[in-house]
């Protein structure tokens, strides 16, 4: 049986934004020169190589891993499945977050770039419309629009990411967990990433926001108080991941899973078949024990109704056994 892919609207914008977006990487790594600073440190290489590891694994696992998730029939499996019917009030709250929250993210993402290693002081003394805009509206927001730029810019991001979320519900929990977090958020920061590198690579070794300075200096925001550790949370790392999250989108990732996968199965088709005796015994083959289904018997509950007639008749008919003559 050969392996297919159904190609979708979905499968083509992915695969379109992450061959983009490895061009953009491409584009910045040839054109944009990283000094001492702006080189990703030896932690922050082992971090990509981490994740790229798990990247790996999963993609040769998906297959079996799917059709165990397809077949289970837990709480939480049956959650993630069910669809969510969101009334009309609260998707206009959601709609109205996720602009929202887009247009604080922009704004500030717009601000650190333009500003590059001289701040959004800079950004709104060489650009005017942008003192104009956050005076009008950012500004006048109570308590958060007095945190540290990076701080609403990441607040706000969550918000927005929460209407999305809100808004796909419909679809079913799940999809609307793995749709936000590999078509919104990750195409968002890969973009604010991509436009950052060429602006201020010095800073793509730095934390991501403010509050991610762990493995280096606690500076409050200001890159120069900074003494040059190696931040856990870089820019670099981020990038790396939100690359990887887009490409586990991408259709044609789960063949060489799915072809791993039949193969083993073929080979293992002829192993031998383990009969269970008594009146209601069964065969079983050795590939059994890889189909999804058979991995539910790791919990009682879910045992089916056949196992539970064997275990009765083989008790039911041992005393009639013992009786038989020799």
């Amino acid at each position: 049986m050969e392996l297919q892919v159904r190609v979708t609207n979905t499968g083509l914008f992915v695969t379109s934004f992450f061959v983009a977006a490895i061009f953009g990487v491409v584009y910045n790594s040839e054109t944009v020169p990283l000094d001492f600073l702006a080189t990703p440190t030896t932690i922050c290489v082992h971090e990509i190589e981490g994740a790229v590891a798990i990247f790996v694994v999963l993609a040769i696992v998906i297959q079996p891993l799917r059709e165990f998730l397809e077949s289970g029939n837990s709480a939480v499996f049956r959650a993630l499945r069910t669809k969510v019917r969101v009334p009309i009030p609260v998707k206009v709250l959601a709609a109205a977050a996720l602009i929202l929250g887009c247009f604080v993210f922009a704004f500030w993402s717009i601000a650190d770039v333009l500003g590059g290693y001289n701040g959004y002081g800079y950004s709104f003394a060489m650009h005017p419309i942008l003192h104009v805009i956050h005076n009008s509206t950012i500004g006048l927001i109570p308590y958060i629009g007095k945190k540290d730029k990076g701080t609403q810019a990441s607040f706000f991001f969550g918000v927005a990411t929460i209407g999305m979320l809100t808004l796909s519900l419909g679809r079913g929990i799940g999809r609307a967990l793995k749709d936000t977090a590999t078509m919104f958020a990750a195409p968002a920061l890969i973009l604010f990433e991509l436009t950052l590198w060429p602006s201020a690579p010095e800073d793509m070794t730095w934390h991501v926001t403010d509050y991610l300075w762990w493995g280096g200096t606690n500076d409050g925001g200001y890159r120069a108080l900074d003494t040059g550790g190696a931040y856990i949370f870089s820019n670099w790392l981020l990038l790396a991941v939100v690359l990887l999250l887009v490409a586990s989108r991408i259709p044609w990732l789960s063949l060489p899973s799915a072809a791993i996968w039949r193969r083993f199965r073929t080979q293992v088709m002829d192993w031998p078949t383990v009969t269970i005796g008594g009146p209601a015994g069964r065969n079983f083959s050795a590939l059994g024990a890889f189909e999804p289904t058979t991995l539910r018997f790791l919990w009682p509950e879910q045992a089916d109704e056949s196992a539970k007639a064997d275990h009765y008749s083989r008790k039911l008919m041992a005393p009639c056994i013992m009786d038989l003559p020799g």
